[in-house]
Formats: C-alpha cells, sequence, structure tokens
C-alpha cells in the first residue's frame, strides 16, 4: 500500500513505503466469503467473517468462523464446513444419558432438549444405566466424538462403532462344575464368581471340577456359555462318561464315531463311509445313525459308574444301523429326441452280493412320470429314459433292496438339489431341397426343419443358460464318406429353412444322404437323415437368330453330361420341355422384337426334379431379314427383287443345286452385295454365272450397323431355276407352232426341258424365195422339242424349193383333194339318211329342224 501526506500539493510524500505481502488464502468449496472480498488474500492486520455454503453444515468445533491475517505471507486454510451429528438417535436409546463438551478442558454437560445436532469435533458422553454396561466391556460409560470414525456423513447415521448399553448377564453354577474362564468379549483376566456380571457377547468357559468327568450330553469336560440379552447363564451338570471300546468294522463298513467315550443321556453314533447310507428307512437320507443312550445304573443314587458298551458287536448291531451302498445321480442329461441319458454309479468297493432288486432312474414332469431300470449293476449304471412331452422333469435314482425289504434309497443330483432338465426335442424334421450344382461342382442345398421342433429346442434353451444346441449338417456320398460339414447354433436357425451354399466335391444328378446331427453342451443329441439328389452343373446356352422375330436357343447340358429325353428348361421364365439327344436340346424362341437386346435366364430341371444352377445369356435381334419380290427368269440369267430397308446392307447368295435333286452346294456359283454408297438397291442380275435348266437356291441378308455394333437378320431363302430353251434360238430360223394346233411359238419365251411338248417347225419364204424341208427316201421330220439345256430334238432342215421338188409338191396337192372331196362326200350321204329316218318317225313335222328337236326335249 502507499500512505498519502496529508497536506501535500503533489498529493504524496517524496519517499514511499514498501509493500508488504498479504496472506495467502485456501479456501475449501464448502466456505463462502463476503460479496466484494477476495477468496485467495488476506491483507494483514485484516480479517475475514466466514459462512459455510450449506446451511446444514457447521465449522469444526476447533475452527472460527472468523480468520485474520496477523504475519505478512502467512498462509491460511481454514478447516472445511463438515455436518453435524443428529444426536436424536443417541438421545432416544434407552438405559443410557449423554453429555458433550468441546474441549477435554471442559466439563461434560447435558445439551438442551432444544439440540438437534452438534459440531464436527464435539465429544460425547454416553453412560449406561444400572445393572447395564457398554456392550464387550463392563465399564457402565464411555467416549465417542463427532467425526467420520462414528458417524456416517452421507446418510447422517451413526455407525456401528457406536456403543450400546446392554443389560449384564448372571451366573448360575451347578455343584459340579469347577473353575470359571472368559474366552472372548472382556477382560480374559477377570475372575469370574456367580456374583459377577457380565457384559453383553461375554462368551465363558465352565470347566467340571472333576476333569474325567463330561458335561451331560456332551463328550466334553466343558461348556462354552454366551452372554446374551441380560439373561441368567446356567452351568449344565457335569456327569462320568460311557466308555465304549472301537467297535469292529462290521458288516456293510458300520463304524462308530466320534470317539471311544459317551457322555450321560449321549447315544452311541454310526456313521456311514462316503456313499453309504444306514439301512434305517425313516433316516435314510443321512449318513449317520443312534443307538444304545449312555445312563447311569441307579438315576435315583447318581451313582457315578460308567456303563461299558464293548460288547457291541455285528450280532447285536441291527441292520437299520448297518451301512448299504447310496446310488449317485451323476448324470441326467437330453440325449436324442424325448430321451433322458442317466448314469448312476455306487461305490466302487460295495459287495456285489447283496440283494439288489432293482435299480431305477425316474423322470418327473408336471403331469407325467417316466423311467428306466439298469440290469447288470455295477459301480457305473446307464439307462435312457423315454418322455412323451417336452417339458422340465425332477431325476432321482432310485436303489431298492431285497433285505431289507424295505430299504430303498433315493438320490437326486450330489448337491442334493433336484436335477431339473428338459428333454431335448432331438434334430429338427428334414427334408432338403437341393443341389444345382454351378460349373465348378460345388452345389447349394436348403435344409428345411421343423417349424415346431426348432421353437420348441429354442424355448428349452431360453430358459436355461447352461443349455446349449449346435447343429451338424453332413453331406454323405453312398459310401457313407463325408463329404461336406457345415455347423450351425440354434439361435441362428431360420424358419423353414437354412440354406447351405458351396458344397464342393458334390457330383451333377447324383443322390446323397444330408444327415443332422444335433450335440448339446451337457451330452449328445439325436439325429435325422434323408436323401436327395443335386441337379445338372450350370448348362451352356447359345443363340441363333433364325428370324428378326424369333431366335433359336441351343441348350447343352453343364459338365459335359449326357442325356437322351425330355426334360424341363426354363427359359425366362417359362418352362419348355425339350427332347435332349446326347445332352443337347434345341428351342426357338418367337415374339421378339428386331434390333432388341434380350437377357434371358436359363436353367434346367433333372428328371428328379432338381434344378440346375442358372446361365445368363445376352443377345440382340438382328434388322428384318429380306422379303423376296419377283424373280426374272430366262435361260441365261435371272433377276431377283427384295424388299429395302434404310441403312441396311444385303448380302444375296445363288447356289446350285446338286444332282441328287434335294442339296445344294456348299460354295456359292454367285454373289453379290451391296455397300453404304450404293444406296437403295433392291434388285440385282445373275447371269453369265448360271447354267440353263439348272436349279438353284438364292438366300439374301440383311446387314446394319449401328453406333459401331454390326449384326445380321436371319437369311431368307428361295428357289428357282432357268430356262433350257429359249424360242428366238428356234424363231431365228424357223416358224414354230404348237403339234396340238395352239398359238405360235411366241418371240421372247422361254421353254423348260419338255419333250412331250412338240412343235411344228414351218419352213418360211425368205427373200421371195421358198423354202421346204429336206426329204430323205422321199420323207422328212418337220417336229421339234425342248430336249436339254438350249437344246432342241433333231428336225428336217428346210432348203429352198426347186422344179423337181415342186412338181413333187404338186402331185401330193391333188391326191390331197381328191381325198378331201371323197369325204366331203361320205358326210353328206351320212346326212340325208339321218334326215329320212327323221321324216318317218315323225308325220306331222314337214321340214327337219335341229330346233324342232330342241323343242321336243
Amino acid at each position: 500500500y502507499q500512505r498519502r501526506v496529508r497536506g501535500s500539493t503533489s498529493g504524496f510524500e517524496t519517499s514511499v513505503v514498501a509493500c508488504i505481502e498479504d496472506c495467502p488464502l485456501t479456501i475449501d468449496s464448502s466456505i463462502s466469503v463476503p460479496d466484494g472480498s477476495s477468496s485467495t488474500s488476506l491483507a494483514v492486520g485484516s480479517s475475514l467473517s466466514l459462512t459455510c455454503t450449506d446451511s446444514t453444515y457447521d465449522f469444526p468445533i476447533y475452527q472460527s468462523s472468523t480468520i485474520t491475517c496477523d504475519t505478512e505471507g502467512e498462509a491460511i486454510t481454514p478447516y472445511a464446513c463438515q455436518p453435524k451429528c443428529q444426536l436424536d438417535p443417541l438421545t432416544s436409546g434407552t438405559n443410557r444419558k449423554i453429555s458433550t463438551r468441546t474441549s477435554t478442558s471442559d466439563a461434560y454437560a447435558t445439551p438442551a432438549n432444544t439440540v438437534e445436532s452438534i459440531s464436527y469435533g464435539t465429544m460425547i458422553s454416553i453412560a449406561c444405566a444400572t445393572d447395564y454396561s457398554v456392550k464387550y466391556s463392563e465399564e457402565d460409560d464411555v467416549e465417542v466424538v463427532c467425526n467420520t470414525t462414528y458417524y456416517q456423513n452421507s446418510d447422517d447415521t451413526w455407525k456401528d462403532t457406536v456403543p450400546s448399553c446392554y443389560e449384564t448377564c448372571t451366573l448360575s453354577l451347578h455343584d459340579t462344575s469347577g473353575t470359571v474362564e472368559v474366552i472372548s468379549g472382556a477382560d480374559t483376566s477377570s475372575t469370574i464368581t456367580e456374583d459377577s456380571q457380565l457384559a453383553e457377547e461375554t462368551v465363558i468357559r465352565v470347566h467340571c471340577d472333576n476333569s474325567s468327568y463330561t458335561v451331560k450330553e456332551t463328550i466334553y469336560s466343558y461348556q462354552d456359555l454366551t452372554c446374551t440379552n441380560g439373561r441368567t447363564l446356567t452351568a449344565v451338570t457335569c456327569a462320568p462318561p460311557c466308555s465304549v471300546s472301537e467297535i469292529p468294522d462290521v458288516t456293510n463298513n458300520t463304524v462308530k464315531t466320534p470317539s471311544d467315550v459317551v457322555g450321560q443321556s449321549q447315544y452311541v453314533t454310526f456313521t456311514c463311509p462316503s456313499n453309504y447310507r444306514l439301512g434305517d428307512a425313516s433316516t435314510y437320507s443321512t449318513d449317520t445313525g443312534d443307538y444304545l443312550r449312555c445312563s447311569w445304573v441307579d438315576a435315583s443314587t447318581e451313582e457315578d459308574t460308567a456303563i461299558d458298551l464293548s460288547d457291541l458287536t455285528d450280532n447285536v448291531i441291527p441292520t437299520s444301523k448297518q451301512c448299504y451302498p447310496y446310488p449317485t445321480l451323476t448324470t441326467a442329461v437330453p440325449d436324442g429326441e424325448n430321451m433322458i441319458s442317466v448314469t448312476v454309479t455306487l461305490p466302487t468297493d460295495y459287495d456285489d452280493s447283496l440283494a439288489i432288486s432293482s435299480l431305477k432312474a425316474i423322470a418327473t414332469g408336471t403331469s407325467s412320470t417316466f423311467s428306466c431300470s439298469m440290469s447288470d449293476i455295477s459301480a457305473s449304471n446307464t439307462c435312457h429314459i423315454t418322455a412323451d412331452d417336452v417339458e422340465s422333469y425332477a431325476v432321482t435314482a432310485q436303489l431298492a433292496y431285497t433285505t431289507p425289504s424295505s430299504l430303498t434309497f433315493s438320490a437326486t443330483s450330489s448337491s442334493g438339489d433336484t436335477t431339473s432338465i428338459s428333454t431335448f426335442p432331438g434334430p429338427a424334421a428334414l427334408s432338403v431341397t437341393g443341389g444345382s450344382v454351378t460349373a465348378v461342382g460345388t452345389a447349394s442345398i436348403t435344409v428345411l426343419l421343423s417349424d415346431s421342433a426348432v421353437s420348441a429346442a429354442q424355448a428349452v434353451a431360453s430358459s436355461t443358460s447352461d443349455y446349449t444346441v449346435t447343429y451338424t449338417l453332413d453331406i454323405l456320398d453312398s459310401s457313407d464318406n463325408t463329404l461336406v460339414t457345415k455347423t450351425l447354433t440354434l439361435s441362428s436357425l431360420t424358419n423353414p429353412g437354412q440354406t447351405f451354399s458351396s458344397l464342393t466335391g458334390l457330383s451333377a444328378v447324383t443322390e446323397y444322404t444330408a444327415r443332422i446331427t444335433s450335440s448339446l453342451s451337457t451330452g449328445s443329441g439325436g439325429s435325422s437323415s434323408m436323401t436327395f439328389s443335386t441337379g445338372y452343373k450350370q448348362p451352356v446356352v447359345t443363340t441363333d437368330v433364325t428370324h428378326s422375330t424369333t431366335n433359336e436357343f441351343t441348350i447343352t447340358l453343364g459338365g459335359g453330361a449326357t442325356y437322351d429325353g425330355d426334360l424341363d428348361v426354363s427359359i425366362d421364365g417359362t418352362t419348355y420341355t425339350l427332347t435332349f439327344s446326347g445332352g443337347v436340346a434345341t428351342k426357338e424362341i418367337s415374339g421378339l422384337t428386331a434390333l432388341s437386346s434380350y437377357t434371358y435366364v436359363v436353367y434346367v430341371t433333372s428328371a428328379s426334379g432338381v434344378q440346375s444352377s442358372s446361365t445368363s445369356v445376352t443377345f440382340t435381334q438382328g434388322p428384318t431379314e429380306p422379303v423376296f419380290g419377283t424373280f426374272t427368269v430366262t435361260n441365261e440369267a435371272v433377276t431377283i427383287t427384295w424388299t429395302y430397308t434404310t441403312d441396311n446392307l444385303y448380302h444375296i447368295y445363288v447356289y446350285k443345286q446338286n444332282d441328287d435333286g434335294s442339296t445344294y452346294e456348299d460354295t456359292a456359283t454367285a454373289s453379290y452385295s451391296t455397300t453404304a454408297d450404293d444406296g437403295a438397291i433392291s434388285s440385282h442380275t445373275f447371269s453369265s454365272e448360271l447354267e440353263a435348266g439348272q436349279t438353284y437356291k438364292v438366300t439374301a441378308q440383311a446387314e446394319l450397323t449401328v453406333d459401331g455394333t454390326t449384326s445380321e437378320s436371319a437369311v431368307s431363302s428361295q428357289t428357282f431355276q432357268l430356262y433350257a430353251c429359249a424360242a428366238n434360238d428356234k424363231l431365228s430360223a424357223y416358224n414354230l407352232t404348237y403339234v396340238s394346233g395352239g398359238a405360235d411359238l411366241a418371240a421372247g419365251s422361254y421353254l423348260m426341258v419338255d419333250e412331250n411338248t412338240l412343235f411344228y417347225v414351218v419352213c418360211d419364204s425368205v427373200d421371195g424365195v421358198d423354202y421346204d424341208f429336206v426329204t430323205v427316201d422321199g420323207t422328212y421330220d418337220n417336229v421339234t422339242s425342248c430336249t436339254g439345256p438350249n437344246t432342241w430334238s433333231d428336225h428336217s432342215e428346210c432348203a429352198e424349193v426347186t422344179a423337181e421338188v415342186s412338181a413333187a409338191d404338186s402331185t401330193g396337192v391333188i391326191v390331197g383333194i381328191i381325198i378331201a372331196i371323197v369325204l366331203i362326200l361320205i358326210i353328206i350321204i351320212v346326212i340325208i339318211i339321218l334326215i329320212k329316218r327323221r321324216k318317218n318317225s315323225d308325220n306331222n313335222s314337214k321340214k327337219y329342224s335341229p330346233r324342232d328337236e330342241e323343242k321336243n326335249n
């Protein structure tokens, strides 16, 4: 700080007083400082009033609520505020009173009735009323402090370390009692007499005055007594014990315990070895029994005469006090469907000559009881209980003897509790849908499980954490060799089925056995199995565009399988029954669209009804195939037309027919293809390559390229035949008419080979010069026909007519005329005869007329 100079015009003295260090403060969060005051430092000579942040707290009695900085730099750390101790639990106690003080130099004072709590550190005196003392002590007062040793701050309660006042106990000794000593709870050096007041829970030991005596009903020469709730401790009378010699190891291993001495009123006790029980039907569940009680010969005089029980031998020990093997229920676990496997053991040293009538295992359920019997009884015995229902059962082992006839032992688990188990519902009912085999030989099968069986097993598993079921699926071949093993837990089962994939080592269209085995954490389970067949491997599918709207599928069984017969094939979701030959079948699919792309999924179903793995085939239909138009045919050429579609190119091939009249040569005789530069071309003429009279097949295929991808249409085909002969070949030299009198052979017409169609050959005049046939031996041939490609049958040639030829011709003409006249006369005569007959048959008719005959008709 700085000191201001009084009356100074400058406001300060010329010298400055030195600064001194404040007292640093450390204030607990439970303490509050006044507003505006620093909680980190306090000036020398200054004071600060503190308060507790929580009004229910207070400063300890050794901490003032005001702190002062007396020494420069002295650190000040006030004690934290603490909860107050409630007085009510102490003042409400019976047979005690309290007083308090805040310093060891102060006297205790009784707090006012209005005081409900005291500050931390306050000392409290607890004084017990007359005939009461503090527990474990003969003192009647004690001091405690309000601090964490005696008080629980978290819940405002006094700890158990706070002494309470208890009524003292008195002691009543018998005349046979001897010395008394303190064992615990008080000063062990204290001398205890019948006048002593014993504190609560003080333990004393009263000895018999005669060291050879024992406390009645015991074999010990002393008795321990504990003071509780101010009761009177009465010592039991001491008396001479009975002497018992060691009993021999009699039949069935009976021995005497615990020593050679039995106290008065105490029974001789027999104990059986492990896994043996006394033959007393009323106490069969224990391994000890009492027989022969030690008592005085003359109870009225209480003479100290011991009874010698050394004559206890196997001849006088009844069967009820002899030991018999006792069954032990070793295991009782689920084992197979609705079955419990039970193992019962007997002591390894048991006498197998004992008269055992039966050894059974009994399972008792809610409403039903089931059992199984064990034969050829030995040290370890097993049988299986078959139950009708899936539920919890209490399993008991029962051993019955013929002698004694009333002796039947029933044993539960080794812990003595009823063994509660649930029968395992067995492996779920099994059926298999399988197994399509892929191209690489792996299969995928689906195991179908019974919903009810799975649910029952899951319900059992959820009821106990000790019940764990694991299913194992084995795939076996015809020789019972295990090819595949898969495991899954009960909780992972799905209904109705579980699919197992990638089962390697399986062959196509082969029968296998699927076996499900269940195993339990408590034992083995059961199994069930069934056969199933795999299908074909993934088929190989190719396509061939047979038409712009049709496509021929070729399906080849996968893996090189061969099969002859009908199989169902699914193509794009539609099932077709196709006939396979050597493992190959075809199917034409129609209704497609030109230039459209398709992806079809194809699989084959085996004869046993198993689907193969599927294959996907993608194809694009080609452009619309060409449609042939007209065929203009001659004996040397053909002009073919077809429909034209924009942007299509066309490839035309002509194949010559073979000599067999049904097949065609493999190599085209002629071909023609359009190019993109040709434009809309829809016809072409083939000439030089063709032969007259031959039959040909012409094919046409369209080609279209779109975005760099070329596709082709289906192939159109048609046959045609060139004419063999051309009329013009003859007409240039002759004039031809049909023999039948038909029209002349037209110029430009064509003929097929036909030897039966004949033509007259007429020799025409040329430039005014007559021509006629050349005769041979007075005859000539003026008839011809088309007999081959560009070939006519032979006939007489025409030559210029000479005089000799004309005379001969005149003679012939005259003869012809005479013959014609004769024929005409014959016809006239016939007509006259007919007319006369008509007149005679119809006198009314004046004149014959053909129309009259029509009228008559």
